[in-house]
């Protein structure tokens, strides 16, 4: 889809004052050398594609209000899509306004998508048989791969950190008693770090994973030496992979980084095998239930605004599933007739 849409740009006859030309000049100019992630610069430039594609041809300083309300009620049915379009023909047309290519920018006005607040919790129970569905894979054993694919969701509970942080996690990254994070999504923006204490609960998930990849290992170098002793035999035999050492913690059979989308299907299938298979939990809902649990641990929500690497207290509320009550202590009492 990417490279027919790069195909259709190229096929534009853009001037140099067309809404092509512009954002072909926000990419090169702007976007490339910004201080964002290389998955944020990505996204930007895809959006900013789909804007040139749609109003290349007209005149930068042409494109109006409703030409923009046009081109968003595409994503009418995807209100966050549509305010993450709305955010970047924003900073094109801005930039461009910046430039003088054009007097005001087109996007300024455009209305922006209301969005219902989510406020799922996934109790305990919940995500206990979730875990213990995705370890056996539908089976009633556990599965090396299971066994990852719990790993990963037991680590980003137990820090609350984001998905990709945690996928992108490398042994070498882990210090004695520490395991740090510089989180993908401030990288660019406030530069919040975070470091965990390396607990009991999560040395025990890291200690999991290494007998479970020391254990598949075994087994693959004892595979080998079997089908190796067929074939001194003459007798058929099968392909064995050879053991894997990967560099991150969390990691694919062969070793490399865990995908996305693979540990998201892991969760909806484990999700169906359970009674909570009409419940709607995601992925995404594991990082609200740590942050409230942690709250309702400590009752101090700056202990969680640390915990979560947010720069903004009122963000830290906004993953907050239970309404924050802050407990105080009454340092009055209630007075009484002094003596004469």
């Amino acid at each position: 889809m990417l490279n027919a849409l790069a195909a259709a740009l190229l096929s534009l006859e853009s001037t140099q004052d067309s809404v092509a030309a512009l954002v072909k000049d926000w990419k090169q100019k702007y976007l490339a050398t910004a201080k964002l992630s290389d998955d944020t610069r990505k996204t930007y430039g895809g959006i900013a594609d789909q804007v040139a594609h749609s109003l290349g041809q007209f005149k930068a300083d042409a494109v109006d209000t409703p030409a923009i309300e046009e081109f968003l009620d595409f994503w009418n049915d995807r209100p966050r899509m549509r305010n993450e379009v709305r955010k970047v023909a924003r900073q094109v047309f801005d930039w461009g306004v910046r430039r003088g290519r054009l007097r005001v920018n087109p996007a300024d006005k455009a209305e922006k998508a209301s969005l219902q607040r989510r406020s799922v919790y996934i109790p305990d129970d919940a995500l206990a048989e979730v875990l213990g569905a995705m370890e056996r894979e539908g089976g009633q054993r556990a599965t090396h791969n299971g066994l990852m694919n719990r790993a990963f969701v037991e680590l980003s509970y137990l820090t609350g950190q984001r998905g990709k942080d945690i996928r992108e996690l490398k042994w070498s990254d882990l210090e004695q008693e520490r395991m740090p994070f510089q989180p993908t999504k401030t990288e660019g923006s406030s530069g919040k770090r975070v470091a965990f204490t390396i607990t009991p609960e999560i040395q025990r998930v890291l200690d999991s994973v290494l007998e479970f990849v020391q254990d598949r290992n075994d087994a693959l170098i004892r595979r080998a030496a079997e089908e190796a002793e067929k074939r001194r035999l003459g007798k058929r035999s099968k392909a064995v992979p050879a053991p894997v050492e990967s560099e991150y913690v969390i990691h694919r059979l062969d070793g490399k980084l865990f995908q996305q989308t693979g540990v998201r299907t892991a969760w909806r299938r484990a999700l169906a095998l359970t009674k909570y298979k009409d419940s709607g939990y995601t992925l995404k809902d594991i990082r609200p239930k740590t942050l409230t649990d942690i709250h309702r641990a400590t009752d101090d929500l700056k202990e969680v605004q640390k915990f979560a690497a947010h720069a903004s207290i009122t963000t830290t509320e906004g993953y907050m599933r239970d309404k924050v009550t802050p407990t105080v202590v009454s340092p009055l009492s209630v007075p009484t007739k002094k003596s004469p």
